[in-house]
């Protein structure tokens, strides 16, 4: 067992408290919003024909 002071001194712990941080709660919401956003999109047929078309027009 370590005892609090060795706990204290770990690198990891740093981490552990940016996690804690409401921030990070709410960076992480939107990364999954966005995630579950762009999924839709690349699942609707359109959109994806869309995608194609604009990328073929920029290579002319």
């Amino acid at each position: 067992m370590k005892s609090f002071e060795e706990f204290e001194k770990e690198p990891h712990l740093d981490e552990l408290k940016i996690k804690m941080k409401r921030e990070f709660g709410i960076e992480l919401q939107r990364r999954i919003y966005s995630w579950n956003n762009l999924t839709r999109k690349l699942e609707d047929h359109y959109y994806l024909e869309n995608l194609y078309e604009e990328a073929y027009n920029k290579l002319d």
